[in-house]
C-alpha cells in the first residue's frame, strides 16, 4: 500500500547543488559573459569578472541560519521589494521566564 509523502515539494539534488542553485549560478555566469562582451576589457579582467560572477552566484544560493528555508537571492528580492514608507512593528513574545524574544 502506498502512502502519501509528507512533503511533496522536493528539490532535485545534483552532487552538492540543488537544481535551482545550479540554474542560479549558470544564470549569473551567462549574464557576466553577455556583459563582458559589451565592455572593452582585457581577457584577464574578463576571467576575473567570470570568477566574481560565479562567487556571487554561489552566494545567492546560500541559505543563512536566520532563514534556513530561503536562499539569499530571495532575501535580496525582499530587500528590493520592501515598502520603506510603511512601519512594520516587530512582534515580541515573552517566554516562560518573562524574557522577551523576537
Amino acid at each position: 500500500m502506498y502512502r502519501n509523502p509528507k512533503n511533496i515539494k522536493q528539490e532535485i539534488k545534483l552532487f552538492f547543488f540543488y537544481l535551482v542553485d545550479l540554474g542560479i549560478v549558470a544564470g549569473c555566469v551567462m549574464g557576466s559573459v553577455y556583459l563582458a562582451k559589451l565592455m572593452p576589457i582585457s581577457p584577464m579582467m574578463k576571467f576575473a569578472f567570470y570568477v566574481l560572477s560565479f562567487v556571487v552566484g554561489v552566494w545567492m544560493c546560500v541559505r543563512t541560519p536566520n532563514h534556513p528555508k530561503e536562499r539569499n537571492i530571495l532575501m535580496v528580492y525582499y530587500l528590493v521589494r520592501m515598502d520603506r514608507n510603511r512601519y512594520h512593528e516587530v512582534e515580541f513574545k515573552r517566554n516562560k521566564r518573562g524574557k522577551i524574544e523576537v
